[in-house]
């Protein structure tokens, strides 16, 4: 790759990241006017990537002009310094996963709601709650709408607080108690995580074989449970962002390993990405991807990485 190309996709990656910033709220704004500042060549990839993002919702409201809650598409950013023909490719194959619309519910029984894989759907509470639910997940929720069964998959809450009558998702043996919260919580069949994007969460045992304390979450705290064990990490807020990109219907990738990225491209599609060696799967990736669109994250593994990439039904091989 030569100086200029390498220069130029680092001023991208750190544009997109500003531009990442701003969607989440989490802009410094001050930072950003200083690092606009820096030279002419900052403003010019500022401006240059958020022309391209801007265009992507334009044609995504023009797919969907009935659909005025679909949450907003957002090119692709690709990294590493791919060819423009890919970055093109990829941005003109924005097709959003299907978003189920907006609900509200106030009669008086259970309601059971699922997502099959690749789609998404949000609830909208009485109270103004939400629950967003990612691909192939299933959650069950009480009469009074304040209890939920995460039973698997992934789902953001963005609770309205209420000390009379708390908020509360059981899921596997635990429980995650809503402070005033937003929270990410995914559920399979090794562990659950629970990621704390905003105000405070619990998150306890729920049965009498739990022997692990209560342990109360702050922003950026993300705790894993299994086996009546409760761990708790700190990550930081890039990570945490990143990780809601499915939100958006986008997979963000730092520094990830070629296995890890097929796991979760293979959670939202039914085209899998298989790896074919262990060198292969432990090559790392950077970049930001359309969750349903796995042929061009394998035209990418063949572009920037060199790998050999062969298309079979239902499913895309890549091998040195």
């Amino acid at each position: 790759m030569s100086d200029s190309v390498q220069s130029q996709t680092v001023l991208d990656m750190e544009a997109a990241a500003w531009l990442e910033r701003i969607e989440f709220g989490t802009v410094d704004s001050t930072a950003l006017e200083a690092w606009l500042e820096q030279s002419f060549e900052h403003r010019v990839a500022y401006w240059r990537i958020k022309s391209v993002w801007l265009e992507t919702d334009r044609f995504a409201a023009l797919r969907n002009p009935a659909r005025p809650n679909t949450p907003k598409a957002v090119a692709p950013r690709l990294h590493l310094g791919w060819p423009l023909f890919l970055r093109s490719a990829a941005a003109a194959a924005v097709v959003l996963a299907a978003v189920g619309a907006a609900a509200i519910f106030s009669d008086d029984r259970s309601q059971t709601f699922a997502t099959e894989v690749g789609a998404r759907k949000t609830l909208t509470l009485a109270d103004g709650s939400q629950i967003e639910l990612n691909t192939d997940t299933s959650l069950r929720l009480s009469p009074d709408k304040r209890t939920v069964w995460l039973e698997k998959g992934e789902a953001y809450f963005q609770i309205t607080h209420d000390e009379t009558r708390p908020f509360s998702v059981n899921v596997g043996d635990h429980r995650v108690i809503d402070l005033g919260t937003k929270f990410v919580i995914r559920h399979d069949s090794r562990n659950t995580r629970v990621s704390l994007i905003e105000g405070r969460a619990e998150v306890r045992g729920d049965d009498a074989a739990t022997q692990a304390k209560p342990v109360v979450l702050t922003p950026g705290d993300v705790a894993v449970a299994s086996s009546g064990v409760i761990s708790v990490e700190r990550r930081p807020s890039r990570e945490l962002s990143a990780e809601l990109g499915w939100r958006r219907g986008l997979l963000i990738f730092y520094h990830t390993s070629l296995a890890e990225a097929a796991v979760e491209f293979n959670r939202y599609n039914s085209t899998k990405l298989i790896i074919a060696d262990d060198g292969v799967a432990q090559r790392r990736i950077n970049g930001t991807f359309l969750a349903n669109n796995v042929e061009v994250f394998g035209n990418v593994a063949k572009a920037a990485l060199g790998l050999h990439v062969r298309n079979e039904e239902n499913r895309i091989v890549i091998s040195q």
